[in-house]
């Protein structure tokens, strides 16, 4: 089972969507176990039926080091 982290306390993976581009990146986090961290995730909250949704879009590019 993935688990999802935001400001490292678990999220209710009933409250995460993924889009089609973020469920592509998954494979990773699913094969191996490893948490999901939102900070390095682009998202957005959304109201869902009086819930709070998390919508995960992408992951963050990551700054090389010059």
């Amino acid at each position: 089972m993935l688990k999802i982290l935001g400001a490292d306390k678990e999220i209710i993976s009933n409250n995460i969507c993924f889009t089609g581009d973020a469920i592509a990146l998954l494979n990773n986090y699913a094969t191996t176990g490893k948490s999901l961290h939102l900070d390095d995730w682009d998202w957005y909250k959304e109201l869902r039926s009086g819930a709070v949704c998390y919508i995960v879009t992408n992951i963050k590019e990551m700054s090389l080091p010059v």
